[in-house]
C-alpha cells in the first residue's frame, strides 16, 4: 500500500469528536480491574499510558507540533463506550498547514513477534526491509523511545507546494478529464441523433434536388445541435494545463504571497506530475485572470471542479485552470 497522507482538517474533526465523547470520562474509568492505568487523557482524548509520555517527549523536542487522531491511527478496544477509543497512534502536525507531518505509535508492529515497539511513520521514510506494499516500509521501529523521538526531529518538515499538488492531483485530473469526456459524449450523441434520424435519407435526396432546403424541422434542429456540439468540441483544448497555487503570508512584510506551480496535461493521470514553472508572486501582482479564478474557487466546497476555474483543495491551496 502507498503512504497514507492525512489532512489536518480531518484530524481536527476526528479529534474534536473523540474529545466530546470523552468529556465525562472519570479517572476511575481509566483504570484496569487491578488498579493499574489502562489509559490517560491527552488533549482531551484517550491514549494508552505509554503514548501519553511518548507524545510529551516528542512535543518537548518540537514545541510547535500539535497532536490528534485521524485516518490510519490504530485504536484499542475501549471498555467505556463504543463511541470512545483508546488510541495507540496519533498524528503530529503544524496548526497552520494542510497536511500532517507524521504518525507516532506504541503497539505490536511485528510480522512474527509480539513485542510492543515505539513507531514513527512518515512519507520520507523508506525502510527497505519491507516492500512498498507493506505499511512498515514507511516506519522506523524501536523498543527505545528516545531513538524514535530523535527521528521525529528530522521528520517535522512541512509539505512543499509540489508535494501538496501531487497528493491532490486526482481532483483536477478527474474534473478535467470528466469535463472533456462529457463534451465528447454529448458530441457523439448529437451526431448519432442526426445519423439515426428517420427523415435523414429522404431529406438528403431533397438537399440535392431542392438546393439544401430543409423540410424536416426536427432534422434541421438535430443538425444545428450537432454542429454546435462539434464546434464546442473543437474549442476545448486537447490538453488541459493548470496552476497549483498556494497562498501564504510573508512573515517579514505581512503581504499575501502566492506560490504558483505550472502543470501541463492535467487530464492525463500520472503518479508524479511534472512542474513546468515555479514562481512566487505577491497577491497584488497576480494577473487579474488568476485573481478572479481564485475568488471563484474560494466560494466552492473542497474538491469541487469548476471547468472555467479549477478545484479548491483547501482554504490556502487551489488548482487553477490555465486559459
Amino acid at each position: 500500500m502507498s503512504y497514507e497522507h492525512a489532512y489536518v482538517n480531518t484530524i481536527k474533526t476526528m479529534t474534536k469528536d473523540q474529545v466530546a465523547a470523552c468529556a465525562n470520562v472519570t479517572e476511575s474509568q481509566l483504570l484496569n480491574d487491578n488498579g493499574s492505568i489502562r489509559a490517560m487523557k491527552h488533549s482531551g482524548f484517550l491514549v494508552v499510558s505509554e503514548m501519553f509520555a511518548f507524545i510529551n517527549h516528542v512535543a518537548a523536542a518540537n514545541p510547535k507540533l500539535r497532536f490528534g487522531v485521524g485516518p490510519c491511527c490504530r485504536p484499542m478496544h475501549s471498555h467505556i463506550s463504543t463511541d470512545i477509543s483508546i488510541w495507540q497512534e496519533v498524528w503530529a502536525y503544524y496548526d497552520d498547514h494542510d497536511m500532517a507531518l507524521f504518525r507516532i505509535g506504541y503497539a505490536d508492529y511485528g510480522v512474527t513477534s509480539t513485542i510492543y515497539k515505539y513507531m514513527v511513520c512518515a512519507r520520507s521514510i523508506k525502510n527497505k526491509k519491507f516492500s512498498t506494499a507493506r505499511s512498515q516500509h514507511y516506519m522506523v521501529l524501536s523498543e527505545t523511545r528516545d531513538k524514535i523521538v530523535r527521528e521525529t526531529k528530522r521528520l517535522a518538515i512541512p509539505y512543499k507546494p509540489h508535494e501538496i499538488a501531487v497528493v491532490n492531483f486526482d481532483p483536477i485530473y478527474n474534473g478535467a478529464s470528466n469535463f472533456i469526456s462529457d463534451i465528447t459524449h454529448k458530441s457523439g450523441r448529437s451526431f448519432r441523433d442526426v445519423k439515426d434520424h428517420d427523415d435523414l435519407r429522404s431529406e438528403m435526396f431533397k438537399l440535392l434536388d431542392n438546393g439544401y432546403e430543409f423540410e424536416s424541422e426536427p432534422l434541421k434542429q438535430a443538425i444545428i445541435k450537432a454542429k454546435q456540439a462539434y464546434e464546442e468540441t473543437k474549442s476545448i483544448s486537447k490538453s488541459v494545463h493548470a496552476y497549483f497555487v498556494t497562498v501564504f503570508e510573508d512573515k517579514f512584510t505581512g503581504k499575501q504571497m502566492c506560490n504558483v506551480l505550472l502543470f501541463t496535461d492535467v487530464q492525463v493521470w500520472t503518479r508524479n506530475p511534472i512542474v513546468r514553472e515555479t514562481n512566487v508572486i505577491a497577491m497584488e501582482d497576480m494577473p487579474e485572470d488568476l485573481i478572479n479564478k481564485l475568488a471563484m474557487l474560494n466560494m466552492l466546497n473542497v474538491n469541487d471542479y469548476l471547468p472555467e476555474a479549477g478545484v479548491k483543495v483547501s482554504d490556502t491551496s487551489f488548482w487553477v485552470v490555465r486559459t
